[in-house]
């Protein structure tokens, strides 16, 4: 309308309808052209950005996550229109002087200059929030105490220990993540699960918050029973007649539906069974979730591959990652293998190169680009055991994660703050603390315990 007649008159605008693709020259023009030159970005423009993106609120999502990462770039500088709330300018900053008196003598004083990082509403008129993470377990696919070895009386592991610590007693790996709207002493406004496990009815039952009083949306990292065998249990936690959005990948949803046909009825059924709308993830493709932005990242867990996630809250200047389930994969010669574990797994030994390669990840330079987007305030990571002798067949040990972490904080990934996940039953809690702090000299990286609460 009149304030692209007024961008028009002043330096030459080009529009772009819904469908087409702004050419790469026109948005390559607001970086290096080396007179004036705006970008003018809306809804509409956004979807002719993104045009895989259909529902409109998403192509916002994406517009300022793309606007708050210009903001950091030297030289560039981002108006936010007050009165239009989904519409910025993106210029050089050279030019800020120029774009507004020339605004200003149109006469159009609702336009004021506003930092898009400081904008916390969501797309969808949420309220200003914040969202606090419940870990509702830390153990491994068994849980410890294991069965086993209290069947057993094993005097070599916690799972015997008298009297039992709580901070040993571990569910399997999963979140919760809740967003509290300010200033509400009520029921939290979306809660969302990572993981729907084994345990899922014991973790709620032992861990949720009084604000929790329901679930509105689970993600699977992979498709194995510590991740997926709780999905019954959300019948429990949905509210009746409503459905809960269950994200997943292509394999996982093929497992789950062999697992839980009823999940994916093909006529309306009366039984009593959790209602569920599948939704795809692809790997590096952010999910919008709330004002939410999740990005899968896929890592090796054995010879099958799971998704870690790295998640931020939109306009927030930090990210909270979370690693569940990996194995660095070995380059080990054959011929160098160790003999076959009591199980008769050959299991070869994580080396040096595997760490320093980042072998964990399916995409190795690709990972660490999202990881350094954002200063990572958590990472929680997968620690099944010692590994001072053997490496597990899947899953990540102390000893790799200590070159592990060496190895982030070399390449510019330094966390706030690292926790442990998926510990098994050798991993004293008190013990990984001492070990942990020994290795590090700091309790930057420590164990995490089942019900423990963060700040994403």
């Amino acid at each position: 309308g009149s304030n692209m007649e007024i961008l028009s008159q002043a330096y030459g605008v080009c529009t772009f309808g819904a469908g087409e693709r702004v050419p790469e020259e026109i948005l390559q023009r607001v970086v290096t052209a080396q007179g004036p030159s705006v970008l003018l970005v809306t809804p509409v423009s956004s979807r002719a950005v993104f045009p895989e993106e259909k529902a409109g609120w998403r192509c916002i999502k994406l517009l300022k996550d793309a606007c708050s990462v210009l903001t950091k770039l030297e030289g560039i500088e981002v108006i936010h229109f007050s009165s239009h709330p989904h519409t910025y300018l993106v210029f050089q900053a050279e030019n800020l002087e120029q774009v507004l008196q020339r605004i200003e003598r149109k006469g159009d004083e609702r336009l004021t200059e506003v930092s898009v990082k400081d904008e916390v509403t969501d797309t969808l008129n949420l309220p200003p929030g914040r969202w606090e993470v419940v870990i509702l377990g830390t153990g491994t696919s068994c849980g410890i105490p294991r069965i086993n070895c209290r069947m057993a009386k094993r005097d070599t592991c916690v799972c015997n220990d008298v009297p039992f610590s709580p901070l040993n007693k571990r569910n399997n790996p999963s979140l919760l993540l809740s967003r509290i709207s300010e200033n509400s002493t009520e029921d939290s406004d979306f809660n969302l699960v990572i993981d729907v496990c084994k345990t899922f009815r014991e973790a709620c039952l032992s861990y949720l918050p009084g604000h929790v009083r329901k679930v509105d949306a689970a993600i699977l990292t992979h498709s194995h029973m510590d991740a997926i065998g709780g999905l019954d249990e959300l019948r429990e936690v949905q509210i009746r007649g409503s459905s809960i959005d269950l994200y997943m990948d292509d394999k996982t949803k093929k497992t789950v539906s062999q697992a839980f046909p009823y999940l994916f009825p093909t006529e309306p059924s009366q039984l009593y069974v959790a209602k569920v709308q599948p939704k795809n993830i692809q790997p590096f493709k952010p999910l919008f979730i709330q004002d939410l932005v999740i990005t899968p990242i896929p890592m090796w867990h054995g010879a099958v591959t799971c998704l870690g996630f790295v998640i931020r809250q939109t306009g927030a200047d930090s990210q909270f990652v979370y690693f569940s389930d990996f194995r660095c994969q070995s380059s080990q010669p054959p011929e160098e293998f160790p003999p076959p574990d009591r199980y008769g797994n050959v299991v070869p030994h994580v080396l040096e190169r595997d760490i320093e390669g980042f072998s964990l990840f399916v995409d190795p330079k690709q990972s660490l680009e999202i990881l350094k987007s954002f200063p990572i305030s958590v990472m929680i990571l997968d620690c099944i055991d010692w590994g001072r002798e053997r490496h597990h067949i899947s899953h990540a040990s102390f000893v790799e994660n200590v070159g592990l972490i060496r190895c982030f904080r070399k390449n510019g990934v330094e966390p706030g703050q690292i926790y442990f996940t998926g510990m098994g039953c050798t991993m004293d809690h008190e013990v990984v603390i001492q070990e942990s702090t020994a290795e590090f000299g700091d309790t930057k990286v420590a164990p995490a315990y089942d019900g423990q609460k963060l700040n994403l």
